[in-house]
C-alpha cells in the first residue's frame, strides 16, 4: 500500500513526531529533587589548637621562604549542609587578614578557618 499523505494538513515535523514518544514525567522536578538528595556531602573536620598551629608555622614558613604548598581546604556545598574536600597548589602572595583568607599568586582564595592542611 502506499503512503497516506494528508491534502489539509501539513507533514509533522520529525522532531514533532518524536515528542509523542518522549517519556511521559507526572511530577516536574522529582527526577532532580531525588538526584540532589543522593549527592553526598562530607562533613567538616574541626582541627585541635595544635593542628592549627602546625598549619599556621606551615604557612608563616611557606611564605617566608617563597616555597610551593599544596593546600586541603573543605569548600561548603551551597545547597545542603556539609561540602567536600579539595587541594590547591602553588605559591601563597599573602594571608589577607582583615578577610582572614589565603591569597595564591593566581589570585584564588581559600579561607583560612577552611584549612585543613598545608604540605610542603
Amino acid at each position: 500500500m502506499e503512503h497516506h499523505v494528508s491534502e489539509s494538513r501539513a507533514q509533522m515535523s520529525m522532531m514533532g513526531r518524536a515528542a509523542q514518544f518522549a517519556p511521559f514525567s507526572a511530577l516536574t522536578g522529582y527526577g532532580d529533587s531525588i538526584a540532589e538528595t543522593a549527592r553526598l556531602t562530607d562533613k567538616k573536620i574541626e582541627l585541635s589548637a595544635d593542628e592549627q598551629d602546625k598549619v599556621s608555622r606551615r604557612l608563616i614558613y611557606a611564605i617566608e621562604k617563597n616555597l610551593q604548598v599544596t593546600v586541603s581546604y573543605f569548600k561548603p556545598d551551597i545547597k545542603k549542609k556539609g561540602g567536600r574536600y579539595l587541594t590547591m597548589s602553588g605559591y601563597i602572595k599573602k594571608v589577607d587578614e582583615y578577610s582572614a583568607e589565603l591569597i595564591f599568586t593566581d589570585g584564588f582564595k581559600i579561607p583560612v578557618k577552611d584549612i585543613l592542611a598545608v604540605d610542603i
